[in-house]
C-alpha cells in the first residue's frame, strides 16, 4: 500500500483503525475534506524523460489519494460514517449540484503550483474563497444531516 504518497491526511480517519497498530486512531462520525489539488491531468503526455517521469510520479501520487478517498466513500455508503464530503479546487463548475453566486472559477486555481511556496494575499484569498463556496454548496448536498 503507497500510504507514503499520500498527503490528504485522511487515513488517520479510516474506520476500522486499530491502536494496536498506530496511537492515531479517532473515532468520527463525519469527515469534511478539501483538497487544494489540481484535479484531472493535462491530457497531454511528455515526451521528454524528465518530464515523463514527473508525470508517472504524479499518476502514483493521485492513485494513492484515490484510494484514500475511496475507503471513506465506502464507509459512507456502508454506513460506518454517517457522511463524507470531499471538495478539491480543481471541481468542474458544471458538475456542482447547484450554481453559487461569485464563485471563483476553476480556472482561477486549476493551475496553482503546491510547491510550498510563499503565497501572496490575494492568491491565499482566492484559493480559500473557492474552498469555501465547494464546502458551502457541497455539505447541504451531502451530509444534510450537519
Amino acid at each position: 500500500m503507497m500510504r507514503g504518497l499520500a498527503n490528504l491526511g485522511l487515513s488517520v480517519l479510516d474506520v476500522g483503525r486499530h491502536e494496536q497498530y498506530t496511537s492515531h486512531v479517532y473515532d468520527v462520525d463525519y469527515v469534511i475534506s478539501c483538497d487544494a489539488g489540481t484535479g484531472l491531468l493535462s491530457p497531454t503526455a511528455p515526451h521528454v524523460w524528465p518530464t515523463r517521469m514527473a508525470r508517472v510520479f504524479r499518476i502514483v501520487h493521485g492513485r494513492a489519494q484515490h484510494g484514500e478517498r475511496g475507503r471513506l466513500f465506502a464507509a459512507a455508503r456502508n454506513g460506518e460514517l454517517k457522511g463524507f464530503v470531499y471538495a478539491y479546487l480543481g471541481m468542474q463548475d458544471k458538475h456542482l449540484p447547484m450554481p453559487v453566486a461569485d464563485l471563483v472559477p476553476c480556472e482561477a486555481v486549476a493551475t496553482y503550483p503546491t510547491n510550498f511556496a510563499t503565497m501572496t494575499t490575494e492568491d491565499l484569498d482566492v484559493l480559500t474563497t473557492r474552498g469555501e463556496q465547494l464546502m458551502r454548496v457541497l455539505l447541504p448536498t451531502y451530509c444534510s444531516g450537519l
